[in-house]
């Protein structure tokens, strides 16, 4: 067994810069406060790391001088930002990519950092109790709805609508919730979409991500009523549209959970 002393003197100069928003949380959730010295711009979870943490402005495109002189032990980055491991390695920077799009990635999150950072139990655990919280909340034998998911549009009209992308997380997780994309397992583009291919879908119902938009509740009846371009599939005539607006709606983490539950009282009110 490690004694304390052996444990501080692995893990002491681990110096954590996460450039991903669900790896951040993922971070959260090993209790990697002291780890974490930098977060992107864009992490908006934990609220209090967002207020205390360093940030990391550019987004895909960050200052690597700024992160260099922190002197990070380790830089996390998800599948698509391959771009900056070579740039940051050249400076000596050891980077750590994890990719970020099934719930399975959430899961080999987990085991990644928990090994990195000296937590495999405290990632054990978290492991079991989220597999344990999915199984249980998970419904299997049902009639399944026709989802559609859409993760981005102009708000004032049907133009520029994106949906999630091809088995990602949120198909799987709509499937567990006991419904289904609306693209079945057939692949897809995610947008733009016409008008006339959402006719031709016609989802029972649909799901929109509004991640950060301070959407009042008027406003949020004013997007939903955009649908009325479009009155004749299910969704709209059953009045089945909801909108979604905080960000970990969006993010591949341990609270995946959350949003499974969220997915399964969506679901269970339009069978109502």
């Amino acid at each position: 067994m490690l004694s304390c002393k052996t444990r501080q003197a692995e893990t002491q100069d681990i110096r954590i810069i996460s450039l991903v928003p669900s790896l951040t949380l993922t971070c959260y959730f090993l209790g990697l406060d002291k780890e974490i010295i930098a977060i992107t711009e864009y992490c908006k979870y934990p609220e209090a790391w967002r207020k205390e943490k360093s940030k990391i402005s550019g987004g895909l495109s960050p200052n690597l001088e700024v992160i260099a002189s922190m002197k990070p032990s380790h830089v996390l980055l998800s599948n698509y930002q391959v771009s900056l491991k070579s740039k940051l390695e050249n400076l000596g920077i050891k980077t750590v990519i994890i990719k970020q799009m099934r719930i399975e990635d959430v899961f080999d999150a987990i085991k990644t950092l928990s090994k990195i950072t000296g937590r495999t139990k405290r990632g054990e655990f978290l492991s079991d109790s989220l597999d344990i919280f999915i199984k249980k909340n998970s419904v299997i034998n049902t009639h399944r709805l026709k989802v559609l998911i859409v993760v981005s549009r102009e708000i004032d009209s049907l133009n520029n609508v994106f949906v999630t992308e091809y088995k990602g997380f949120l198909e799987e997780l709509i499937f567990l919730a006991g419904g289904e994309s609306i693209f079945g397992d057939k692949p897809h583009s995610s947008g733009p979409l016409s008008k006339e291919i959402l006719i031709n879908m016609n989802p029972d119902v649909i799901i929109e991500l509004h991640p950060d938009e301070d959407i009042s509740t008027r406003k949020i009846e004013v997007v939903k009523n955009v649908w009325k371009d479009i009155p004749d599939i299910n969704a709209v005539k059953k009045g089945n549209i909801f909108i979604l607006t905080d960000s970990y709606y969006g993010l591949p983490s341990p609270r995946i959970g959350e949003i499974l539950v969220d997915f399964k009282n969506i679901l269970k009110e339009c069978k109502e």
